[in-house]
């Protein structure tokens, strides 16, 4: 094999790993456009939580719940920051209901209302109703 296919055959690895590099990077990036979360602060040293409702469980659902801050209550302020992940699943529009819930007697301290739509492309928007 001589040194001019050589080249070639380096040269058309490179672009076969360049073009799968970008192919992933645009899936990975595509697969978070239908998700989206909601942000609600705690505290760690509360008898209260945060509980959430979907009105309808077909167009969106649960994906996880993220925490930072004092999530292990080493500070005064035992301050927490919650992200609730929610996943597109169809097309539409549905409600989500967070209660921020005595853990104790079940009883809400605060409501919070939030509209989630999910345009055709699965891309997932979630907004505060005030």
């Amino acid at each position: 094999m001589n040194k001019k296919n050589k080249n070639i055959i380096v040269i058309t690895l490179i672009s076969i790993i360049l073009i799968v590099f970008i192919v992933l990077l645009f899936i990975l990036n595509d697969k978070g456009a239908n998700l989206s979360y909601v942000t609600l602060r705690t505290n760690f040293y509360d008898i209260y939580a945060w509980k959430y409702k979907i009105e309808d469980k077909n167009v969106i659902e649960f994906s996880e719940k993220k925490q930072s801050g004092d999530v292990d209550g080493k500070t005064d302020s035992g301050l927490i920051i919650e992200k609730y992940y929610f996943k597109a699943l169809k097309e539409g529009k549905t409600n989500i209901e967070f209660r921020f819930t005595n853990t104790e007697n079940g009883s809400s301290l605060d409501i919070k209302k939030y509209v989630a739509t999910v345009d055709r492309d699965l891309k997932l928007k979630i907004e505060e109703q005030k």
